[in-house]
């Protein structure tokens, strides 16, 4: 489970529920770490709003997650 409740906690948290996934699913976890801050542009501190974000999710969550919002999104 993710702990977002400081940025240590956060980073040793990801780290460890990253390991936990197969390897198929963990470029998709990492995507969705990394790209939290562009679905709210009015969020200046991208770091916040991912530990705010994935606070109390599971891996699998946010690798669920990632993929309902991008086959969710509208494509040009």
């Amino acid at each position: 489970m993710i702990d977002g409740s400081s940025p240590e906690t956060f980073a040793r948290s990801t780290s460890v529920a990253r390991q936990e996934l197969p390897v198929a699913d963990r470029l998709d976890f990492d995507r969705a770490i990394a790209t939290v801050g562009a679905r709210r542009m009015a969020r200046s501190d991208a770091q916040a709003m991912a530990r705010a974000t994935f606070e109390g999710m599971t891996a699998e969550e946010v690798v669920a997650d990632y993929r309902w919002r991008e086959a969710s999104s509208p494509r040009p």
